[in-house]
């Protein structure tokens, strides 16, 4: 199972849809295995890393509401210089003929809200360093813009790697690319959060429940598991993230699940 058309990852953030989709799978088609994939190189999660112009997030996003995510091995707010209030998405201007004016990209950021809030409170290593190195540029340098920034995330700026951040030092940005330590992290951090959203989903949990009860009856029910999966668009690997969740008390096996092998690297 996986989010239909081009939704993809990005957009799956258990909504009623889904959950209607995921009743059906689980109830009426016997459904045993659930995985969530993910992809390198969408447009969303480059998007994501993308700081907005000044006060859009909150002028248009602020009443937004997110689901929850799982509390991270890291702690941003222990690092140093760490931000959690950069909003990030492709650029976008609030500019207009009136003070009102719906900025035209308003629904392409509000599409990708869920993954941003994991780009700004996400303790991974790879993910912090782009952060606070798109932060600092930002604050320290007036010829880099915050809409500058997100022209040369998204492509549609080149620099030269020299003395462009004005002080004398290289820019430190550049297009967000297939093979970027951030961007790829990004990806498995947002399959990760899903799986663990759709693990504590009331489908999979009251599932779950009735499994277990019926396992001391005649008739038992058939277990539900969830995987996270990513696909390299360049090289055709699937890859298991590992995070494979079951019934209370299950353990995945090393090397593969259920007839589903682990595939990284092969």
């Amino acid at each position: 199972m996986r989010t239909p058309g081009r939704r993809g990852i990005v957009r799956m953030c258990l909504k009623r849809e889904m959950l209607v989709l995921l009743t059906y799978a689980v109830g009426t088609l016997k459904v045993k295995h659930v995985v969530i994939m993910g992809h390198y190189g969408g447009g969303g999660v480059a998007a994501s890393m993308a700081p907005l112009p000044e006060g859009y997030a909150e002028r248009w996003l602020g009443n937004a509401t997110l689901p929850p995510l799982p509390s991270s091995s890291f702690s941003p707010a222990s690092s140093s210089g760490a931000s959690t209030s950069i909003s990030t998405s492709a650029s976008a201007s609030t500019s207009g003929s009136g003070a009102d004016e719906i900025p035209a990209d308003l629904a392409v950021q509000r599409w990708i809200l869920p993954i941003r809030k994991i780009y700004e409170t996400s303790g991974l290593p790879e993910i912090r360093e782009h952060r606070e190195r798109v932060q600092r540029l930002i604050s320290s340098t007036p010829e880099w813009s915050r809409g500058r920034v997100a022209r040369v995330l998204m492509g549609a700026e080149k620099v030269e790697n020299s003395g462009e951040n004005g002080i004398g030092e290289k820019a430190e940005i550049g297009e967000v690319k297939l093979h970027d330590g951030a961007f790829r992290a990004r990806v498995e951090e947002n399959v990760k959060a899903n799986v663990w959203r759709l693990g504590r989903s009331r489908v999979i949990r009251e599932h779950h429940e009735t499994y277990t009860k019926a396992l001391h009856t005649s008739e038992p029910l058939h277990p539900v598991y969830v995987h996270g999966w990513v696909y390299d668009l360049e090289t055709g690997v699937v890859s298991d993230l590992g995070v494979s969740a079951g019934p209370p008390g299950w353990v995945p096996p090393p090397g593969g699940v259920q007839g589903f092998p682990a595939m990284r690297g092969a």
